[in-house]
């Protein structure tokens, strides 16, 4: 019973350790999908907001520019011309910003690809491992059920064998002490004739007190096999029901 009380216990925290490496794989793939998830929005989200920067800023200097010419166009056409060149070198100046802000933006967005290839290499890594260790201990388990199983069987079988032993025994020796109950009880009753026989014959008081002893100690012992042989069928009978 102790052993069967091990096994269920050892059976029960495999089994939580199983149920545990399950729930911890799913958070893994939960947690990663949400990375992923999380990284895509981030570039599209920076790529929109520098295409919505950089035609604001467009429009704003194209219409700055638009307003300077004309108002400049009434005042001199050399200053209209002047301005147009600094407005023309800041529309460049803009141009090769925003291109390098978009270099920027680009490799910002490898570097971030890169790290979600690394995140994916990594959730996969931890689900192989876990999926690998989570294998093993259901392998463990199988074994060491196989094991205990064994061991059950065999305890079993000794302890069908020393109960069929014990059986044996007390059988015999409930049978020899009901023999020697019945030796014993037939010296008693013949000593018992031959008292009553001497008796009757005025026996001298030292030889009635001779037999009187004699047969008080038959009863003893007589007494003494009953509650051994009384205790020896109480422990067979407890056998049998532990058995």
């Amino acid at each position: 019973m102790v052993m069967c009380f091990l096994l269920l216990q050892r059976i029960s925290e495999l089994q939580e350790t199983i149920s545990q490496l399950r729930q911890d794989i799913l958070e893994s793939d939960s947690l990663r999908k949400q990375e992923v998830v999380q990284l895509g929005l981030l570039k599209e989200e920076e790529k929109q907001k520098m295409t919505r920067d950089h035609e604001i800023e467009i429009n704003r200097l194209l219409s700055e520019k638009e307003q300077q010419r004309l108002r400049l166009q009434k005042e001199h056409s050399a200053t209209i011309e002047e301005t147009m060149q600094n407005t023309n070198h800041r529309l460049k100046e803009i141009e090769n910003e925003y291109k390098n802000r978009l270099e920027e933006s680009s490799q910002h967005v490898q570097e971030l690809q890169l790290t979600v290839e690394k995140l994916k290499e990594k959730a996969e890594s931890t689900k192989s491992n876990m999926e690998m260790q989570l294998k093993e201990t259901v392998s463990q388990l199988e074994m060491e059920k196989n094991v205990l199983r064994r061991q059950q069987s065999e305890t079993n079988k000794s302890l069908k064998q020393q109960a069929d032993q014990f059986k044996d025994q007390c059988r015999k020796l409930d049978s020899k002490l009901r023999r020697q109950e019945l030796d014993q009880q037939e010296q008693l009753t013949q000593i018992k004739m031959e008292y009553e026989g001497k008796m009757r014959g005025l026996l001298p008081a030292s030889v009635r007190q001779q037999l009187e002893g004699t047969i008080s100690s038959l009863k003893s012992q007589v007494h003494s096999l009953q509650q051994h042989t009384r205790l020896l069928q109480e422990e067979v009978d407890i056998r049998k029901g532990f058995h």
